[in-house]
């Protein structure tokens, strides 16, 4: 088990199947000691923080899950947006126009930080 960093804070935006699967292996290995779950279906959220923290629970994790909204997502060390993931042919460039924009008003007041946003090939 990788060590926790203390006070280490992981968002991740959009939680269906891609963003549940990674808040789901960050849990297992334990390396955020804080895990902030946001999106914009707040029953789909709330739900995978219920899961979520049952799973923390059974496998003893030091990763507390949390629901969050952008604001609290923005302060984090760490940002993973998967929201729009999902994608087809015919609509790839509006989904990473979206993803551009959930992540420059993530980064709004911190001009340190850098964006990367990954697409599928």
């Amino acid at each position: 088990m990788s060590p926790v960093v203390k006070d280490s804070r992981i968002a991740i935006v959009g939680v269906g199947q891609v963003g549940g699967a990674a808040a789901y292996a960050l849990i297992l290995s334990s390396v955020a000691s804080e895990l902030l779950l946001v999106d914009i279906d707040v029953n789909l959220r709330d739900g995978q923080v219920r899961d979520l923290t049952d799973v923390a629970y059974t496998i003893n994790s030091a990763t507390r899950v949390c629901a969050a909204d952008y604001h609290e997502a923005g302060q984090a060390d760490i940002i993973v947006i998967t929201a729009g993931s999902r994608w087809s042919l015919g609509i790839l460039a509006v989904r990473c126009q979206q993803r551009g924009s959930v992540a420059d008003s993530l980064m709004q007041g911190r001009p340190a930080c850098s964006t990367h946003i990954e697409t599928p090939q």
